[in-house]
């Protein structure tokens, strides 16, 4: 017995099964957005907590916005980061200073290193380490408004 197998067949979908595959796609789309917009309240609510230190707070800044915390201390981004994180301009220099520190001391056990300047930035670039210069990149363009 020859059967047609169901792609081929001429018979639409039944109105009633169309519109609760409409309706469980638009109720599972609803549900993630809520999902996404839950975990913001949640990462926001972690980078303005004041139980968290200053170094946990902006680290969930840079992790929500998908950015590092630049090395220059007159970013204008700065403002952002404390207005956002709910510390003061002061807490989140000396985080700047505590990692630029930390930093230093890695990069003198390496021998490679270059800093270029542009306008109102530095931007270092050591060799084992180049995703932090693309990092300050994507924060300038990001500042500019550019994609």
């Amino acid at each position: 017995m020859l059967s047609k197998p169901w792609l081929f067949t001429s018979d639409p979908v039944p109105p009633s099964k169309a519109s609760d595959i409409i309706r469980n796609h638009r109720a599972r789309l609803a549900a993630e957005e809520e999902a996404r917009a839950e975990e913001r309240r949640q990462a926001q609510a972690e980078q303005s907590s004041i139980s968290r230190p200053p170094s946990a707070r902006i680290r969930a800044w840079e992790k929500m916005h998908g950015l590092r915390l630049p090395l220059n201390a007159d970013h204008p981004v700065l403002k952002v980061v404390s207005i956002a994180t709910d510390l003061t301009l002061a807490e989140v220099r000396q985080e700047q200073r505590t990692r630029g520190a930390r930093h230093h001391r890695h990069s003198d056990t390496e021998s490679t290193g270059s800093v270029a300047r542009s306008a109102d930035t530095v931007h270092v670039s050591i060799a084992s380490n180049s995703a932090h210069a693309a990092d300050n990149a994507a924060l300038d363009r990001h500042l500019a408004g550019v994609p």
